[in-house]
């Protein structure tokens, strides 16, 4: 039989440098495995983003 976990309400938990960080920062997938392609996919990605922007 399944057991229902309850987690805490962290909605009411203030957490000034996280949420800093998740309003300012991104991360752009950097592994050797990109190809060539998939490199120009995010570079012009990241450009329409921050044209718009």
């Amino acid at each position: 039989m399944s057991r229902v976990i309850n987690y805490p309400d962290y909605s009411k938990v203030s957490c000034p440098n996280s949420e800093y960080t998740a309003r300012n920062h991104f991360e752009i997938p950097m592994v050797s495995t990109l190809t060539d392609e998939k490199i120009q996919y995010i570079v012009q990605t990241l450009k329409g983003f921050f044209k718009n922007a």
